[in-house]
């Protein structure tokens, strides 16, 4: 094996040693910094983004805090809404059941003269239709005895308002 030569050990040691020192150079002059430059971009990055976040975070609050006002403001506002909007619909359920009432009333007071006419003008049909019936009743009862002219005037005079009948 040719790398076990010890005549060769120098100049390997020699070429080791050069491209050590370039390699270490290289590294120290040019690589190195670019990774720091590199690093320390991305670190000022992230930092800027950590006190850009903090500052958008506060934002996000104060939005959020505006929100939560906005929406508790729109529930006062439509819970009073909604009380205002029951409070005229209950004067206008109760406007409505008195118009309705009176309505009624009107119509039952109309009833009730009609009833009373029509039960003036069936007692007068009832009377009427009777006493036809009740005299020719007592005619016949009475054998011809009294006449239909007799109790007709006497019926009448009974059953009349003013009670003046005069019989001839």
């Amino acid at each position: 094996m040719p790398q076990l030569d010890v005549s060769t050990y120098t100049s390997q040691l020699f070429w080791v040693a050069i491209c050590f020192s370039v390699l270490y150079i290289l590294l120290k002059i040019w690589v190195i910094p670019k990774f720091n430059k590199i690093l320390q971009n991305r670190w000022d990055h992230t930092g800027g983004m950590e006190s850009g976040s903090g500052d958008i975070k506060l934002q996000a609050e104060e939005l959020n805090r505006k929100r939560e006002a906005r929406i508790e403001e729109a529930k006062n506002k439509s819970l009073e809404l909604i009380t205002e909007a029951t409070k005229r619909t209950r004067l206008h359920v109760a406007e409505k059941r008195s118009e309705f009432s009176d309505v009624v009333q009107n119509r039952l007071s109309e009833c009730k003269k009609k009833l009373e006419q029509e039960e003036i003008h069936s007692n007068a049909l009832i009377l009427d239709k009777l006493s036809s019936v009740v005299i020719d009743a007592v005619e016949k009862s009475s054998g011809g005895v009294i006449s239909r002219d007799d109790i007709e005037c006497k019926t009448y005079h009974q059953f009349s308002l003013k009670g003046d009948f005069d019989c001839v």
